[in-house]
């Protein structure tokens, strides 16, 4: 040991600097060709065994990493925004960065439980993996079809029994299909969807395939919203849906034996929870029995007639209704040619609501029945959004419309609270029409669209300031 010191001792300092230098000479060579591959920070810790130094997004714990790879996805409130399998776009390609993202998205079932299917997909393995990925989180499934695309009936088939094996876990589904597919996904609505809160079933018109499918809504206890539309008869086997708050069915087959008046009352009658109702009415049958429905909860409701409909009077339909909560109103029997209004006056009485939008669809030649539109609209002072189509009131609606003079004793404004107006297909003249939009300063309109009412266009100049002071005028 004493001999090492004497040894070491007697080796000048000049050869101990010289001998360092070509050490740091060396590190240095090594770092400038390691340059393209690793930083000099790394070579520190990879040369001195020192721990790693981690990015930030690889220091995120798992749970915040999760909730943001949950806010890559799109909005999925809606059906059509759910996520499609595509290695571009979430959820797959957060599995594709780094291992850690890789399985921090497999261990996160909620980034699995939507799922949009097309024609351009329809992979039955890839469906199971997706389904066991989502692990028992609830289901939302859109499953889009062309037409009845029979491309690959067997793949197409062991897709959906994937699907329909998950039953018990649906959430939102929403298929657009033929016939033939919208059925096997309604089998079991049969049994038990206990977490089926939203089912839309839409087939093209065109659709070749005509059936009867029954299902009882008492098995979807949660069922909020439900839309038909298409050829796809459903029939509701008894029991009421307590919790269904939107309901929507359009079918357009022309057929007497689609959905009429009478359908569509016992339907009401049997969601007293509904808040919108929108039905295309086209079955033979007006209202045959005179009980009185009530719905108490119902905001929202929607009536379309067709021309070719067998429906020939809506009156007795209208006066056996009471709807306290009633917001928006929509009727548009085009091929009824019996007068209603007196029956929509007195539901609206009878309701004791305001509307805050109504919109209707009259016939030539009913101009006597105006008095029981005005009736109407004096029934509902915070009314919005009115529009009118072949009326046929002529300059009455205008002369009501118009607001008289400051200080006028006992005058009161006609729907002071009015923004939207849209009237189609009616002959009032050009003074009253004028009139009307210069009189209102104090409740002035927003929107105010004239179509095909034989008016050229208005070039008033009081009407000049109007549209500076924000009015949108349309004639056409």
């Amino acid at each position: 040991m004493a001999h090492d010191r004497r040894s070491r001792r007697s080796v000048p300092r000049t050869e101990i600097v010289t001998e360092v230098m070509e050490h740091v000479e060396a590190l240095k060579i090594e770092i400038e060709c390691r340059w393209d591959t690793q930083s000099p920070t790394d070579l520190l810790h990879k040369k001195w065994k020192l721990p790693p130094k981690l990015s930030p997004a690889q220091r995120l714990i798992p749970d915040v990493l999760s909730m943001i790879f949950i806010q890559c996805l799109p909005d999925t409130t809606k059906c059509s925004s759910y996520p499609r399998p595509s290695r571009h776009h979430a959820p797959l390609v957060l599995g594709r960065i780094c291992r850690a993202w890789r399985d921090s998205a497999l261990s996160t079932p909620r980034l699995w439980s939507c799922l949009k299917i097309s024609n351009q997909w329809k992979c039955s393995v890839g469906v199971q993996e997706w389904l066991r990925r989502s692990g028992t989180h609830p289901l939302s499934i859109s499953w889009y079809g062309e037409d009845g695309d029979l491309s690959n009936p067997l793949e197409n088939g062991r897709a959906i029994r994937a699907l329909v094996a998950q039953s018990h876990r649906w959430e939102n589904i929403q298929v657009r299909d033929s016939g033939h597919i919208l059925e096997r996904f309604l089998v079991p609505i049969s049994f038990s969807v206990p977490t089926l809160k939203t089912l839309i079933l839409e087939a093209p018109l065109n659709d070749p395939w005509e059936g009867t499918v029954g299902a009882q809504l008492s098995n979807a206890p949660k069922l909020r919203r439900l839309l038909l539309s298409g050829r796809l008869d459903v029939h509701f086997h008894g029991g009421m849906a307590q919790q269904l708050r939107e309901l929507v069915i359009v079918r357009e087959s022309y057929d007497k034996d689609s959905y009429s008046l009478e359908r569509i009352a016992n339907i009401l009658a049997s969601c007293p929870s509904l808040e919108s109702g929108e039905f295309y009415v086209e079955g033979n049958g007006d209202m045959l029995t005179d009980t009185d429905i009530i719905a108490p909860s119902l905001q929202s409701l929607s009536l379309d007639i067709p021309w070719k409909s067998y429906v020939t009077d809506i009156g007795p339909f209208l006066s056996r209704l009471t709807l306290p909560a009633l917001k928006d109103l929509t009727l548009s029997p085009w091929g009824v040619f019996t007068p209603w209004l007196p029956q929509l006056r007195s539901l609206i009485e009878r309701s004791q609501t305001s509307l805050a939008s109504l919109s209707l669809v009259g016939t030539f030649g009913i101009e006597e029945y105006s008095s029981s539109l005005l009736d109407c609209l004096r029934m509902s002072p915070k009314l919005r959004q009115l529009s009118l189509e072949t009326m046929s009131t002529g300059d009455s609606l205008m002369h009501a419309l118009t607001s008289p003079p400051k200080g006028y004793p006992g005058a009161h404004d006609l729907c002071p609270r009015l923004r939207n107006l849209v009237i189609r297909h009616d002959r009032p003249s050009k003074a009253a029409a004028t009139a009307m939009l210069v009189s209102r300063r104090h409740h002035p309109l927003k929107y105010v669209r004239l179509s095909r009412c034989g008016l050229k266009p208005l070039d008033d100049a009081q009407l000049a300031k109007c549209t500076k002071r924000g009015l949108k005028l349309i004639v056409e």
